[in-house]
């Protein structure tokens, strides 16, 4: 019986030490991610900052530029424990740029260059795009975004309700 014990001892301590290696490597791959993106951010490239960007090296491979989603992504699932302080930052910036920084015209390039690739953040960024047309008072450049929003995230029922609702108090 203290044989089995130890065993299982061993092997806890095996699972123990595999999982802190591999959590360490995460959070230098998210570290590196998120100071990626806060150089992007601080150069004003807020695509860049929030989803990452597909770079080509000198010597042809692809290369990812890393973004805040990157970050958040990484520590996104409940097994991914206990998260660092990054996460919670990496939020806060991708919820600053979709709010707060981003332009229309930034935003619809984002819709084009990832709907259906990665849509993550895409419903919000669109649903942010459709205020500021309406801000501006471009009710057409308004109406035209939150049907495309209600098309394209049918299946989400609360961003396309959202988007629905938007187009019902519209001149």
């Amino acid at each position: 019986m203290k044989k089995w014990w130890r065993n299982l001892g061993i092997g806890l301590m095996a699972v123990a030490l595999i999982y802190g290696w591999v959590w360490l490597e995460m959070y230098r791959t998210s570290q590196v991610y998120f100071d990626m993106a806060m150089a992007s951010y601080e150069k004003g490239e807020y695509g860049s900052a929030l989803k990452g960007m597909e770079m080509v090296g000198e010597d042809g491979q692809t290369e990812l530029n890393g973004g805040f989603q990157q970050v958040v992504d990484a520590w996104r699932e409940p097994y991914a424990w206990p998260r660092p302080a990054i996460y919670s930052e990496a939020q806060k910036k991708a919820d600053t740029i979709i709010e707060e920084k981003l332009t229309i015209e930034e935003g619809e390039a984002l819709f084009k260059s990832y709907f259906n690739r990665d849509n993550t953040y895409l419903s919000r960024i669109m649903l942010r795009v459709g205020e500021m047309y309406e801000e501006r008072r471009d009710f057409r450049g308004a109406k035209e975004t939150y049907k495309l929003v209600t098309e394209a995230f049918a299946m989400d029922k609360d961003v396309s309700g959202t988007a629905k609702a938007r187009l019902s108090k519209l001149p």
